[in-house]
């Protein structure tokens, strides 16, 4: 008499084999499959879906000036300090430094996540709060919030054999005007090239004799190139506004500015300097427009 094979499922399955052998004949396997569809095709309505999901990270730069430093001393007396500064700060992930001639720079990235116009209040308040640690001589720091949407999409290059970059950065200026038009557009800037300008290169032996100085120069060139409104003027049912000063527009207005006296003569700039357009920013020269 042959004997039978004992059933497996009663003594050599496990746990988990019991259970799916349960469902393998079980009535209830197509109302879990059923329910189980039901509730993904309802999850898949009721989720919110973008195509470019907005993600929020809080970022942005500390610019702080100190006229006339080197990047090393930057970097010591600012840069380093205002790192430190921040480290404490609740939520902040990375502090990144950066020093050059006379200017620092410290970009602040928060967690992701955090509300934006918190991060910026904390931020602003920690910075104010110590702003006693940075040395003498130092700009009140501008705090400039930095936004991923900031960063640019599309970036057209303009390259020649034959035009300088002054040109080509006209021809940029040309091409933006119309990108600016496009709907959608949000921001949109140049980078790079020359800009048109007045170089004003001084003459130390000309400025020792009519003991002129550079704060001087500087002087009356920022308070010369300013146009301020002073007030209106009504003139038959006109409304025109009356400024005060003016914007230098030439070189020759440049050189005509009196930047001295000397025997109740006036020294004019063209006395101490040669001024010229220039495309090219020169270390020993002053921007003047």
């Amino acid at each position: 008499m042959a004997r039978k094979n004992p059933d497996p499922t009663a003594s050599e399955l496990n746990i988990a084999g019991r259970i799916a052998h349960y469902f393998v004949d079980s009535k209830l396997t197509i109302l879990v499959i059923v329910v189980a569809l039901l509730a993904g095709g309802m999850a898949i309505l009721s989720t919110p879906r973008e195509e470019n999901p907005r993600i929020v990270v809080p970022a942005a730069n500390i610019i702080v000036s100190k006229p006339g430093a080197s990047p090393e001393e930057v970097q010591q007396l600012i840069v380093k300090p205002l790192e430190a500064i921040l480290q404490g700060l609740k939520g902040v992930e990375h502090t990144y430094g950066m020093a050059m001639d006379s200017m620092g720079v410290v970009s602040v990235q928060f967690a992701v996540g955090q509300n934006m116009e918190d991060s910026l209040v904390k931020l602003y308040d920690r910075i104010m709060s110590n702003i006693d640690r940075l040395p003498p001589g130092t700009r009140q720091p501008l705090i400039k919030p930095v936004d991923v949407d900031d960063v640019p999409i599309l970036t057209v290059t303009l390259s020649s054999g034959t035009l300088d970059d002054r040109r080509l950065r006209a021809i940029a200026n040309d091409a933006l005007e119309h990108l600016r038009r496009v709907e959608g557009v949000s921001v949109s800037f140049i980078h790079g090239g020359r800009t048109r300008q007045i170089s004003v290169q001084l003459d130390l032996d000309r400025m020792r004799q009519y003991s002129v100085t550079l704060l001087d120069i500087r002087r009356v060139l920022e308070a010369t190139n300013v146009d301020i409104p002073s007030g209106t003027l009504v003139n038959r049912n006109t409304v025109s506004t009356v400024s005060a000063g003016g914007m230098l527009r030439s070189a020759a207005d440049v050189g005509n500015l009196v930047v001295a006296l000397q025997a109740h003569r006036p020294v004019y700039l063209k006395n101490v300097a040669t001024k010229h357009w220039s495309p090219a920013t020169c270390a020993r020269c002053l921007t003047a427009a």
